[in-house]
């Protein structure tokens, strides 16, 4: 593209962010005109996307990282009734993390579910898939 891509990229960041578009724009150093402009790009879009996957997939790498623990937490009380008492927040948060860990899974089998579908929804509107599918046009 040989453009220079800093604003876009950190507009890009600061949208990712959870930024509102106006505070993503002044953050990216551009106008909220600009900002808007840049929403209605599909690859700018796309970008965006895959930006935020990304940190959703690191988001939920560390839950199941910390799913073992979690588990050995909640067996360990489970085992030893007299303990658990004060420890309400530990398992709380154990509980949280296995509960958020199993969501986060849901939502990458969804995503990947989607993923296919959306990919032979573009070989079928391409016309890759022709008569070999079996269906007609």
């Amino acid at each position: 593209m040989g453009t220079d891509r800093s604003p876009d990229d950190a507009l890009l960041k600061a949208l990712a962010a959870g930024n509102s578009v106006h505070r993503a724009a002044e953050l990216g150093g551009v106008s909220e005109r600009t900002a808007w402009r840049r929403l209605k790009d599909p690859t700018f879009r796309l970008e965006l996307l895959q930006i935020r996957a990304g940190v959703a997939d690191a988001v939920g790498m560390a839950l199941v990282q910390g799913c073992l623990p979690a588990a050995s937490t909640l067996v360990e009380l489970a085992e030893n009734a007299s303990g658990a008492k004060g420890e309400g927040s530990r398992i709380m948060a154990s509980k949280a993390v296995l509960e958020l860990t199993l969501k986060w899974r849901e939502g990458q089998e969804l995503s990947d579910r989607l993923g296919a579908i959306e990919e032979r929804l573009a070989r079928l509107e391409s016309g890759a898939w022709g008569s070999a599918s079996g269906l007609k046009s």
